[in-house]
């Protein structure tokens, strides 16, 4: 039994996939947003256009943004009935649970943003996000699995969140200079496949030296800000906080 019954289903999950592989500051992001849209993408609403953050702002990801829970409420139903397989093949599998992480994503965007300007405060979510990631991947996972990755996930995702308000704060304007310059800071972070940083890079990027050249003036400091300050942060079930101190961890010395 395939996860996804018809072919809008499968065209738009996979349309997903392609989007959130993608590094949002490049062409490719536009053109995965061109497919799950068709008709309805914007060509001036693109995360690319944006000069500040307001990634919640853009026509476009609303739009998919309200695809996405459409396609997530008939998959959810399906599992409610126990129609979902429990040993999908690995492509699949893999474009399941990126859909997933998408739409918990954006489900908790906003919560994710106030942990962002809170820093080490509690977060009253995590509950409510458990409970979703039990009831949409509990087909895929095992309890050990889902003990070890739905904390791991829920790191990942308050990452990605502030990575974008990062880069936005620290590297402004709307040149195509800029939106480059976006793109080889969010793939300095996260590298040319998420998918792969997620399961296995996570924790040792920050290990590696990133070298940011250019004339005195142009921002080398503001970029390697960016970079410092979107590290992953382990999320800590017990005490319910990001346990990360990104802020704390990036000194500038001029020499």
């Amino acid at each position: 039994m395939a996860f996804f019954t018809t072919s809008n289903q499968r065209t738009l999950a996979q349309a997903v996939w392609e989007l959130a592989m993608a590094n949002p500051f490049t062409p490719q992001r536009v053109e995965a947003e061109k497919r799950v849209l068709g008709d309805a993408f914007k060509p001036a609403g693109t995360l690319m256009d944006m000069g500040q953050d307001q990634e919640r702002q853009s026509p476009n990801v609303v739009a998919i943004e309200q695809r996405v829970d459409g396609l997530v409420a008939a998959l959810a139903k399906r599992i409610a009935g126990g129609q979902l397989p429990g040993a999908p093949g690995d492509g699949e599998r893999a474009i399941y649970e990126t859909v997933i992480f998408y739409w918990l994503y954006y489900r908790y965007h906003d919560q994710l943003h106030a942990a962002l300007l809170d820093r080490g405060g509690r977060i009253t979510c995590y509950d409510e996000f458990k409970a979703d990631v039990d009831r949409m991947l509990a087909p895929l996972w095992g309890s050990r699995m889902q003990s070890k990755e739905t904390p791991h996930v829920f790191a990942c995702l308050y990452q990605v969140r502030r990575a974008f308000h990062h880069i936005f704060s620290h590297i402004i304007g709307r040149s195509s200079a800029i939106v480059q310059l976006r793109a080889a800071v969010w793939q300095s972070i996260f590298t040319h496949d998420i998918d792969r940083y997620r399961r296995v890079l996570f924790d040792r990027m920050g290990d590696y030296t990133t070298l940011v050249t250019g004339p005195s003036g142009t921002g080398k400091e503001l970029v390697a800000r960016a970079i410092a300050m979107a590290r992953y942060e382990p999320f800590d079930v017990k005490n319910r906080c990001f346990s990360g101190e990104s802020e704390e961890v990036f000194f500038p010395i001029n020499l």
